[in-house]
């Protein structure tokens, strides 16, 4: 089981968040928590769970912020990518485990 969370921080109004698998939006977008901070700005979070398999190697999975002050104001959203190392031992060998390390990130 892999988990994936993404958080926006000092955003006004709160930020939506989208989850990507490579350039495909993930389907059905897991829920957000949006907390209100004590200097007027909100804390978005939103975690992706799921089960990893050798097709999600090296694999992208983006996450996206946006408000709708960036909307507005044509700004482009923020994100953050993961690229996923899928790593698989063989059943025929009586064992079946899969590895997950996050090998890059970008801002």
């Amino acid at each position: 089981m892999v988990s994936l969370t993404c958080t926006v921080e000092g955003s006004r109004p709160a930020a939506s968040i989208t989850w990507f698998n490579r350039s495909r939006e993930v389907e059905p977008q897991p829920p957000a928590s949006r907390d209100l901070m004590s200097d007027a700005t909100y804390r978005t979070s939103s975690t992706l769970v799921f089960i990893a398999s050798r097709h999600d190697h090296q694999g992208d999975f983006c996450c996206q912020g946006l408000n709708e002050v960036q909307k507005l104001q044509n700004q482009p959203p923020l994100f953050q990518i993961v690229k996923l190392d899928v790593l698989c031992k063989s059943p025929f060998f009586g064992f079946l485990y899969i590895y997950v390390k996050i090998t890059h990130r970008c801002p």
